[in-house]
């Protein structure tokens, strides 16, 4: 598991991020039992969110959807009334519910495979502590996190999904200096995964400004 940090100055609040990655067998429960145990966990100062990571990036979209859903509710102009719901909004840098869902939800399907990511969120220090508690209801095992690999195909499949252009992606990287041949090698996938999501971190940025400007 991985955490970070959180300080919002400006208001004097600190909270803390874990992503964390496990194994479960499907067989002991339902996804309807699955849910229910994960909803026992949550309480004011806890929130824990099972997701799809096929379009999420890295840990930094994680981190920065966590981020930008906790200045919604500080600012009160959230989308959703249920910040697991906000956290899967600003994932997809969307205010389509149903779209956040489905596309950063997770299904039967996935259910099924026994392969559960998740993201808590928590006022306190206390998330290690959490996580085995959870890790132990589901009887789980932890596995070793992967969201942070790069590989040029799920680069490709991000940018694909956030209808991001190559375009864009070069004017980035100009702003860094930076410049690729015209075929990507290995050693630049690094940089592209750092383009891309400043990109995804600007889409945020602006869905949590739609909600002003609708007001």
């Amino acid at each position: 598991m991985i955490i970070k940090k959180f300080e919002i100055k400006e208001r004097d609040i600190t909270f803390y991020v874990g992503i964390n990655q496990m194994k479960i067998d499907p067989k002991l429960f339902n996804l309807t039992r699955f849910f229910r145990i994960i909803e026992e966990n949550k309480n004011n100062d806890f929130i824990i969110q099972i997701f799809n990571n096929k379009h999420v990036l890295n840990s930094e979209h994680v981190f920065n959807a966590c981020y930008f859903l906790q200045k919604a509710f500080l600012n009160n102009n959230n989308i959703s009334n249920k910040k697991n719901i906000e956290f899967l909004l600003y994932l997809a840098t969307n205010r389509q519910i149903k779209i956040a869902i489905q596309d950063f939800g997770i299904n039967e399907e996935q259910f099924n495979t026994g392969l559960i990511n998740s993201c808590m969120i928590s006022s306190k220090d206390n998330l290690d502590l959490i996580n085995c508690e959870i890790e132990k209801s589901l009887k789980a095992n932890r596995l070793k996190l992967t969201i942070d690999n790069y590989s040029l195909k799920k680069y490709e499949m991000v940018k694909r999904y956030f209808n991001i252009s190559d375009n864009q992606i070069h004017s980035i990287l100009n702003s860094y200096n930076s410049k690729l041949n015209a075929k990507i090698r290995d050693k630049d996938i690094p940089v592209l995964y750092l383009a891309l999501n400043d990109l995804i971190c600007e889409k945020m940025t602006l869905l949590s400004l739609e909600r002003v400007i609708l007001d």
